[in-house]
């Protein structure tokens, strides 16, 4: 479980200082505000030459200052957006948690996002052994490479 932040803190205050940005994802109109110095701190997508990026670099700006994920859903976003705040995700009733830590994983993939992805692994790994899957770390995280390839395959097309 992710450490709770004191609202004492200066780390706190900070956060209430930074400014807002709107998102969206790329399947919806809804937006929602995120604290943008906390998506920075959490989310360092990386650029197609490897080299580490800004948010601002990966996202497609609306004519009303909204910044679209282009390749995730709402439900994902929504997912990810807790993440940001809180380090994790809460399941749905009718999910295992595996297909939303799935979701998260493959964005992660898609944006590079490193620390995403690592959540994300460690969630699906542990969620399945919870329902008794058997799979071993190795078989998972090679189920997961073939996601990833399949999403590099498509940002090709």
């Amino acid at each position: 479980m992710a450490a709770r932040v004191s609202t004492t803190s200066p780390i706190f205050a900070n956060l209430l200082l930074s400014d807002v940005m709107k998102v969206c994802a790329c399947d919806s109109g809804q937006t929602y505000m995120i604290h943008t110095d906390l998506l920075r701190s959490k989310f360092k997508p990386v650029s197609e030459d490897g080299k580490e990026c800004d948010i601002h670099d990966v996202l497609e700006q609306k004519f009303d200052d909204t910044w679209i994920f282009p390749r995730m859903k709402d439900e994902t976003l929504i997912r990810f957006i807790e993440w940001v705040y809180t380090g994790t995700c809460v399941k749905d009733a009718n999910d295992t948690g595996v297909k939303v830590n799935i979701q998260l994983f493959l964005f992660g993939a898609a944006y590079r996002a490193e620390d995403l992805q690592d959540y994300a692994r460690g969630e699906i790994y542990h969620r399945m052994r919870n329902f008794g899957h058997t799979a071993s770390p190795d078989a998972i995280q090679m189920l997961l490479d073939n996601f990833s390839e399949v999403v590099e395959t498509m940002d090709e097309d």
